[in-house]
């Protein structure tokens, strides 16, 4: 196994520690969801939590909590020097690509912050783009060698995961 440079060991720290609150973020975003759900429902009374109103909550966030999900798994494992961490990482990276695209195209141009929503969406599609293409450098590929099914694994991954949310988006 070669070696990382201590560069290199830096800014798979910092991109762990970036995951890390990024997942954290989502977590709490999806909470923040499920507080105006229910409150928006619910204004006046008490919330009868019944495992409908819980259904409803997962299926209309489930894009959230699944890459939140993915997000912390992969930190933990990227963390624990397993290759598993790291290309789940680099999948992670690559789906914010690809959702940070189909947003910019699915934007309400009558909108007022159109103009604001497209430019932190193109400086996050750059952004996510700058750090793929360093997670999927070669001293990584030489360092963690994930085995072929791992990435078949990934891979189909990202398929799904991008179809499902270009069908969601264009339907």
């Amino acid at each position: 196994m070669t070696k990382l440079t201590k560069n290199w060991k830096f800014f798979e720290k910092l991109i762990i520690g970036l995951q890390i609150l990024f997942g954290f973020l989502l977590i709490v975003t999806f909470l923040y969801l499920v507080n105006q759900l229910t409150t928006s429902r619910y204004p006046n009374e008490s919330i009868p939590w019944s495992f409908n109103l819980i259904l409803v909550m997962v299926i209309s966030s489930k894009s959230i909590i699944l890459m939140s999900f993915l997000v912390n798994i992969a930190s933990i494992l990227w963390y624990k020097n397993k290759p598993a961490g790291w290309i789940l990482s680099s999948t992670v990276w690559l789906l914010l690509v690809a959702f940070s695209i189909i947003r910019i195209f699915t934007l309400d141009m009558d909108s007022g912050t159109f103009i604001s929503l497209l430019i932190v969406n193109i400086l996050f599609a750059l952004f996510s783009i700058g750090v793929s293409i360093s997670l999927l450098n070669k001293r990584f590929w030489q360092y963690y060698k994930p085995s072929k099914s791992l990435v078949i694994i990934c891979s189909l991954l990202f398929l799904i995961l991008t179809t499902e949310k270009v069908l969601i988006f264009f339907t």
